[in-house]
């Protein structure tokens, strides 16, 4: 398993915060490309960082993860999916997903969101939802770049924030 390259990720975050104007926006050169910024960024973090094109997608991956059997198009109905989310105490996926940190609205309108799944030093996780667009936007994927590496170097518990979880 390849871990977060701690010096390079302090890089980084370092470089992004030099661009950071006042009002808490990035302003990237523009011979920065977002890919770039995005490949740098899961390069750097191993396997501490999952990007997910699809918010929806985070749960099976969760799940998969953790040896349940998830159909490609899985229902709440299937056994596997029921064990999962009993196992997270959940009722159904949108329970599972508000239990984690992710609004009413970003769940209802998932086609509009993309993720990242950090892990931090201390092996809990934090889902990362931003709107897909952002993806194709450097400036704004610098925020979400910036936010995911600077959990990844923390050692945050569920005590300090509920909606971490363990995988």
């Amino acid at each position: 398993m390849a871990r977060l390259m701690a010096p390079m990720a302090k890089r980084l975050i370092t470089l992004l915060d030099s661009y950071r104007t006042s009002d808490g926006a990035y302003q990237l050169p523009t011979t920065v490309f977002a890919e770039a910024l995005m490949n740098l960024a899961l390069e750097i973090s191993g396997d501490e960082l999952a990007f997910f094109p699809k918010a929806d997608e985070v749960i099976w991956a969760v799940a998969r993860h953790e040896g349940y059997i998830i159909p490609d198009y899985p229902l709440d109905s299937n056994s596997e999916v029921k064990s999962f989310l009993e196992e997270y105490e959940a009722t159904n996926t949108t329970d599972w997903y508000i239990r984690h940190g992710l609004s009413i609205m970003s769940i209802t309108h998932f086609w509009l969101y993309s993720c990242f799944m950090a892990r931090n030093l201390l092996f809990w996780r934090k889902l990362f939802v931003f709107k897909a667009s952002d993806v194709s936007e450097v400036n704004a994927l610098a925020k979400q770049v910036h936010d995911a590496l600077i959990f990844c170097l923390s050692e945050q518990t569920s005590n300090d924030d509920p909606r971490l979880f363990a995988v």
